[in-house]
């Protein structure tokens, strides 16, 4: 766990550069510059590919801030709100900035007519690479982790950190005890995140019907979230109802799966091999 880089400068005036908001910014660069690589591979407009990019960037943190606001309101309606147009990578969720994104490139590729099913495979490993350097700031940072586990995925967070002082404030340890270990859940999801990359650069070399890869991907990222849901760490008062993800990762997945099973139907074997 390391949540600050770098810092320097005198005391008083010290600039301090944090982990995750080093890990957000450079997952939009690296997104932006590996989709533009694999769009000029698969033979598409590169700088078409390249706004597709941006736009999606822009719509990550306004979407993840928005459905963050939509769940937990109280946050920024109370005493002190949070507020909700502050640039600051935090108080954000995930599903929510993937979601608008992909409203934002679909919408994109209409108006610059561009082949959809091309498109989202060329943005698959862009956006996985993205997810796996987010969910890196997050281990770094020591937030999003899971709850406490005694089995042999286990592990432990210094003391001081979010987990340790949530155990702290929970009573499950005492003042002077040592943190007990967690679920890393920071690097499930990334391990997912490659694993969801992976398999749509495979399903690309293998000439899969163009749109199965990203699909694929895609659904299989989502069963990732869903498999960690019960096993990340929700403080009570950020918990939320209890069914909201299960029921939209399982809406998801059964319509990426029915949208794989038609483009395999429809589309024989044209598929996007890199030459």
């Amino acid at each position: 766990m390391q949540p600050v880089l770098l810092e320097w400068g005198p005391e008083g005036a010290r600039t301090i550069l944090l982990s995750y908001e080093v890990a957000f910014w450079a997952a939009g660069v690296l997104a932006i510059v590996v989709g533009v690589l694999v769009a000029w591979r698969l033979g598409l407009p590169v700088a078409k590919t390249a706004l597709l990019l941006v736009s999606a960037a822009i719509a990550v943190p306004v979407g993840a801030r928005l459905l963050y606001v939509l769940e937990y309101p109280s946050l920024f309606t109370g005493p002190e709100p949070f507020n909700a147009f502050a640039l600051s990578p935090q108080y954000f969720s995930l599903m929510g900035g993937m979601l608008l994104a992909a409203w934002a490139v679909l919408v994109g590729i209409l108006l610059m007519h561009l082949d959809v099913w091309k498109t989202a495979d060329a943005l698959a490993p862009a956006i996985a690479i993205a997810i796996a350097v987010m969910r890196t700031g997050c281990f770094l940072a020591g937030c999003c982790f899971g709850c406490v586990t005694d089995g042999p995925l286990g592990l432990v967070f210094p003391p001081g950190s979010a987990a340790h002082i949530l155990q702290l404030y929970s009573g499950t340890v005492g003042l002077f005890d040592a943190p007990l270990p967690v679920y890393p859940t920071q690097l499930f999801e990334l391990a997912g995140a490659l694993v969801a990359g992976a398999i749509a650069v495979v399903l690309m070399w293998r000439k899969a019907p163009a749109g199965v890869p990203f699909l694929a991907a895609a659904a299989f990222f989502t069963a990732v979230r869903w498999a960690v849901y019960p096993i990340r760490y929700y403080p009570e008062m950020f918990a939320g109802p209890s069914w909201e993800y299960p029921v939209l990762y399982a809406g998801v997945i059964a319509v990426l799966v029915a949208l794989i099973v038609w483009r395999i139907r429809t589309s024989g074997r044209s598929g996007t091999k890199p030459e």
